[in-house]
């Protein structure tokens, strides 16, 4: 089959190249749809003077950079009867940020950390985490230690794109990969000395981490409660107790596989294609 993997980035991109692979070797023919050079020509989708509806199937990587166009496409492909995954895009629509995730956790009843977005709520207690909404990769995210830290940001950021977060001391920073219904991959990240985030982009090491069956339950309603067929979901351990922080739509690949020594993209492209 033709291939089509829609991203924000390159085919030079690493999560991309591990795509790339996994379909050649199932003997398709992949290649990279860059959603940036892709554009709406008379009622038509063009990449690279094509169609994209002239793909057998198309997967939606990485589309955090234009969810409107991403959205677009998935309802172009749709109408056009095209094969794709687009992680349930096309039914959440504009909603993939913090805010919905952090309202459909809570709506869940599932264990999550005080969350606001005005930063003069009278319940906030320092310290706190500052997110964008739609950062990924532990970008635009920022530790906040008191009132006239919090001042200070918002006085040059605006508020709307922004969540307030308890700071949760941790004893353990965990990333759970859910790929459908029944497959759970499990890592601990371990923050670089000085730094707060423990994301794997930002220098963190990883490690495989033996989940039990209440986090791979939380891990499960949490991805199910944002709709999210595959998801990293996020959670703290702390003094014997477990919070969601996150659920992430397009988690990267290369830390869970090296920390578990499985072939993520493989159990991806698998999945994707037998549904």
């Amino acid at each position: 089959m033709k291939i089509g993997i829609l991203s924000n980035f390159t085919e030079n991109e690493g999560t991309n190249q591990m795509f790339l692979r996994e379909f050649s070797k199932l003997k398709h023919s992949p290649s990279v749809i860059y959603l940036q050079e892709t554009y709406l020509h008379e009622g038509t989708f063009i990449f690279k003077n094509e169609d994209i509806a002239k793909f057998d199937y198309i997967l939606f990587a990485s589309i955090a950079s234009d969810i409107k166009k991403a959205v677009t496409i998935s309802q172009y492909l749709k109408d056009k009867n095209i094969r794709y995954f687009d992680n349930n895009l096309l039914e959440v629509r504009y909603a993939i940020n913090k805010i919905y995730d952090s309202y459909k956790i809570k709506a869940a009843n599932l264990p999550f950390p005080k969350t606001y977005q005005n930063p003069l709520d009278s319940n906030i207690e320092y310290p706190v985490i500052i997110k964008k909404i739609n950062s990924t990769q532990g970008k635009g995210v920022f530790l906040i230690k008191n009132q006239n830290e919090m001042k200070n940001f918002f006085s040059r950021e605006e508020i709307k794109r922004y969540i307030i977060q308890e700071y949760i001391a941790y004893e353990h920073d965990l990333r759970i990969f859910k790929i459908g219904d029944n497959k759970l991959f499990a890592m601990e990240r371990t923050p670089k000395k000085g730094e707060f985030r423990a994301n794997y982009h930002m220098g963190a090491t990883v490690s495989k981490f033996e989940i039990n069956e209440e986090i791979k339950t939380l891990s499960k309603k949490a991805g199910n409660a944002t709709k999210s067929i595959i998801a990293g979901v996020d959670i703290l351990v702390s003094k014997g107790k477990y919070y969601i922080i996150e659920v992430n739509r397009s988690p990267g690949l290369g830390g869970i596989s090296k920390a578990t020594g499985v072939n993520i993209a493989k159990e991806i492209v698998e999945y994707c294609l037998s549904i």
